[in-house]
């Protein structure tokens, strides 16, 4: 869920004044209805790693761009800064999608691992209360253990920590189909969303993985859509999203066409920058629509094999 900068949008971080929150009025985004009947807006900003400053202004700058939705990590230990952040904002809790996850693929063996994903989802839940969240829309099991009794024990953590109601759904992070299974066959609840790659830069039969995921009743959401380093969109690509950005009216950039394709599928997406302007257009996706044909060709340019899950 981490190290997914975008490469077109890094800079250094500087000393950030901590200013209220402009309220802007900013345009609603779509959303992506999940199994259980609750909705995920499509487009989500994704804090990385940095200190608890950092995270604070970046996430305040994101609001201030239109974000409402928020993915974010112990991992990156600067939730506290994040959670500040929320606070400082002053926009009602319900008019925001927050999404936490914990990180306990170290654990082996189901008892270990169910016990060691309990410590390390109350501790993440502490720090996140201590800057004033509360509750979790989502809580993400950020990566499969090592065996399948140890994702089952990571799962069922999640499952009692769902249980005392601070948490509405649970999902999965870098898993694949066979983890998701070994899951789902002990599961008394089951994920609602599975971030993942799923990009133009990754070469993989996007059609297949999708009916994949339908078929188990998960939402799937883009970590590093627009190719974050190593994998970089390859040139045709980014060329042929940039023609087909022109060809909109109006223009639209190529980045733009590249999340559209994204949404078109039915996939939600987690962007970082730290450039306002960038966050702003990675929101303004929803005002245009890619022909079939477009979609056809973006789609086939981007395969290779059929072998990546």
């Amino acid at each position: 869920m981490l190290h997914r900068l975008v490469g077109r949008r890094l800079f250094v971080a500087a000393a950030f004044a901590r200013e209220p929150l402009r309220q802007l009025a900013v345009p609603a985004t779509p959303s992506l209805m999940l199994r259980d009947g609750s909705s995920l807006p499509f487009a989500s900003f994704g804090v990385q790693i940095y200190d608890d400053d950092t995270a604070r202004h970046l996430t305040s700058q994101a609001l201030e761009a239109g974000f409402r939705s928020f993915f974010t990590s112990p991992e990156a230990g600067n939730q506290r800064g994040f959670a500040l952040a929320i606070r400082d904002s002053g926009i009602p809790r319900d008019q925001l999608y927050i999404a936490g996850s914990v990180l306990s693929d170290d654990a082996v063996g189901f008892r270990s691992a169910r016990a060691t994903t309990r410590q390390r989802c109350d501790a993440s839940l502490d720090v996140l209360a201590s800057g004033g969240v509360e509750r979790l829309d989502m809580l993400l099991l950020e990566r499969a253990g090592l065996d399948c009794g140890s994702v089952r024990g990571q799962w069922k953590a999640l499952e009692d920590v769902r249980a005392f109601g601070s948490i509405n759904a649970l999902g999965v992070c870098n898993f694949d189909l066979e983890q998701i299974d070994c899951m789902l066959a002990r599961a008394n609840v089951r994920p609602q969303l599975h971030q993942c790659q799923y990009t133009l830069a990754i070469r993989l039969a996007h059609a297949e993985l999708r009916r994949a995921h339908e078929q188990r009743g998960i939402r799937l959401m883009a970590f590093s859509p627009l190719g974050g380093p190593p994998a970089l969109i390859p040139r045709a690509i980014l060329d042929e999203c940039d023609r087909i950005g022109k060809a909109q009216s109006p223009p639209v950039s190529r980045y733009q066409v590249a999340l559209r394709w994204l949404v078109q599928q039915g996939v939600a997406y987690s962007v970082h920058s730290r450039t306002a302007a960038h966050l702003r257009e990675d929101l303004d996706v929803f005002g245009f629509r890619l022909s079939d044909v477009e979609m056809g060709r973006l789609e086939a340019m981007s395969e290779r094999a059929p072998d990546y899950y």
